[in-house]
């Protein structure tokens, strides 16, 4: 742009030296008549005006092609970069509790221990994980469910925030002795900003802890 404002200043200085052209005669000492005007030729000037003005749009041109090439550059190193960046988290209720922990309904399962974050997409005061950018991502979930008699079936979903159905659940029967496991995995497409946890969603509301519950996610590839 600079380069045309610079091309402008030139033209008008040359428009100016041809106007240069147009001078006036002083009156003839004695005469009866008065001063002539002499002007150029209004045909060149013009000539001068249009050829000008064809430069500038040429280059104006010209520019506006740089500008988009440009603007394609940088949306193409943004997607190399999003395309190498990791992104993947590992968390679960560690040494403690190692017993019952009780889930609060209709409330993300917050862990306790947060053993990789890669990208700090995880929240682990929330339990929500955020997708730093669109793309392909899996999520797996164990669970165990209490070993003692008056615990029964427990169910615990992976939720996003743009349903309120599970994308997958995994269930385990409680019961003296049983300690069973249960596992699911999701994956999903996420948008930017696009948000995942884990809930109860139906059945008991106790589950084992320690590492015997886990969640952790990964990003495959970003768009």
């Amino acid at each position: 742009m600079k380069r045309v404002v610079l091309l402008v200043l030139v033209v008008v200085h040359v428009l100016v030296s041809a106007s240069g052209d147009v001078r006036r005669s002083d009156p003839v000492s004695g005469g009866g008549s008065g001063g002539s005007v002499h002007t150029a030729p209004s045909g060149a000037l013009e000539k001068l005006i249009q050829e000008q003005a064809a430069i500038i749009q040429n280059l104006q041109a010209r520019l506006d092609a740089q500008d988009q090439s440009l603007a394609a550059y940088a949306s193409r190193i943004d997607a190399l970069e999003k395309a190498n960046q990791n992104v993947a988290f590992f968390t679960d209720f560690g040494r403690q509790p190692f017993g019952e922990v009780h889930i609060t309904q209709d409330v993300p399962l917050v862990y306790n221990r947060l053993l990789l974050n890669d990208g700090q997409a995880y929240d682990n005061l929330t339990g929500i994980f955020t997708a730093p950018s669109a793309g392909l991502y899996s999520f797996t979930l164990h669970i165990m469910a209490p070993d003692a008699a008056e615990r029964g079936t427990v169910e615990v979903g992976i939720f996003t925030n743009s349903t309120d159905l599970p994308r997958a659940v995994a269930v385990s029967e409680g019961g003296r002795d049983s300690n069973d496991q249960g596992s699911c995995t999701a994956v999903l497409h996420l948008a930017q900003g696009d948000k995942v946890f884990t809930k109860w969603n139906a059945g008991d509301e106790f589950l084992w802890g320690s590492y015997f519950t886990s969640f952790m996610g990964v990003l495959l590839h970003a768009d």
